[in-house]
């Protein structure tokens, strides 16, 4: 099986105490203004494909961060253990 790298820095950003999700939307926000801008000051046709693109890219890298984050990490749970026995108990 394979690992998920945006599951693999989803985890250790947030063990680290950085909002993960907002970094990644912060990235993909760069992504797509930044030929946005770049199409306003040239007006070229390229910059335009180059921005539809980058919009298609944003997206899908948006869409996989957020499946990490809701993701099924497979981790055992990790909370404080019960008290009495684990055995259902006989009603007589």
């Amino acid at each position: 099986m394979r690992r998920d790298p945006f599951l693999a820095f989803h985890l250790t950003a947030e063990r680290a105490g950085y909002p993960a999700l907002l970094l990644v939307s912060l990235l993909c926000l760069a992504l797509v203004v930044v030929p946005v801008v770049l199409l306003a000051l040239t007006q070229a046709v390229w910059v335009l494909a180059f921005a539809l693109l980058s919009l298609c890219g944003a997206i899908a890298i948006l869409a996989a961060a957020i499946g990490a984050a809701f993701a099924d990490r497979g981790e055992a749970d990790l909370g404080p253990p019960t008290q009495g026995s684990t055995r259902p108990r006989r009603i007589a």
